[in-house]
């Protein structure tokens, strides 16, 4: 099971870009944005469907704390070190995981060759969605 928060350290309110979170079994429609007092802190699942909502107030700020609790053997297992809300297509991050080393994907979470995720199917998954993929490694390690 992983488990992720996040800490508000001042108050939310309304127009000050809540987090909308989705209760399960729900629609998005039925999301519950996160208006909440400085100090707040909401536990969840990655498996929560949550996500941002426009900062429309005239002023103010939403400083926030991400922390993500994961299995000590597996610590890439749910969590990302890394985010993909830039609103770029992607074409940075496939380059980097085209060109990386297994030590630098490591930085990102990635566990490296020879730990049980990197099967034939895994590593095949990865070098069809980054093309230029260096596989050897993965494949050599197992």
């Amino acid at each position: 099971m992983n488990l992720v928060c996040f800490y508000c350290f001042d108050d939310v309110e309304e127009g000050m870009a809540p987090i909308r979170m989705v209760p399960k079994g729900r629609s998005d429609a039925e999301a519950v944005p996160m208006i909440v007092p400085g100090g707040s802190v909401c536990l969840y699942s990655v498996f929560t469907r949550h996500a941002a909502s426009d900062f429309t107030a005239p002023a103010g700020h939403r400083p926030v704390m991400w922390v993500g609790f994961t299995r000590k053997d597996r610590p890439w297992d749910g969590g990302r070190t890394f985010t993909y809300k830039s609103g770029a297509q992607g074409a940075a991050m496939n380059r980097f995981m085209a060109e990386a080393t297994p030590r630098q994907r490591e930085l990102l979470g990635f566990p490296p060759p020879g730990d049980p995720l990197w099967t034939e199917e895994f590593i095949a998954g990865m070098a069809t969605r980054y093309p230029g993929f260096d596989a050897e490694p993965y494949y050599a390690a197992r």
